[in-house]
């Protein structure tokens, strides 16, 4: 479940490149995901509401995303509902947890990538396990 998590919340910030290789590369168990369902526009669309919630939203902000089709009676129409719930501080930079809320028509899911903004403003995608020692410390602390 972990790495499915992980991996959904990589391809975020890479679908239009990785879901085709990972659907040819064998990956199965990501193309039963509602990020693989959705199209190259709407996985990009996708990705630009992401990074605006990482840029504007406040913690706790609920923000919402539909794909182009999501008001049809198609397969592929996905809404996602995008909430920051934590900013801190990880290696000198400005890090958030986003929780995303995939609802579909044929599935549900959810995780809660961590990112961490670069010197060029742009935000970053941290490696799971870096997200996970974070966000113990942050409870001793």
């Amino acid at each position: 479940m972990r790495c499915m998590t992980a991996c959904m919340a990589a391809l975020i910030a890479t679908a239009p490149i990785v879901i085709p290789m990972a659907q040819s590369a064998g990956l199965g168990f990501m193309s039963n995901t509602p990020l693989t369902r959705l199209s190259g526009a709407d996985q990009k669309s996708l990705n630009e509401s992401v990074m605006a919630t990482l840029n504007e939203a406040k913690d706790g902000e609920h923000r919402s995303w539909s794909s182009a089709d999501a008001d049809t009676d198609s397969k592929r129409g996905t809404t996602v509902d995008l909430v920051p719930t934590r900013s801190y501080q990880h290696g000198g930079r400005a890090c958030r947890n986003i929780q995303l809320s995939f609802t579909s028509k044929v599935q549900n899911d959810r995780m809660t990538p961590a990112y961490c903004k670069l010197d060029d403003g742009s935000w970053k995608l941290l490696a799971p396990s870096r997200a996970k020692s974070k966000a113990s410390a942050a409870k001793a602390d």
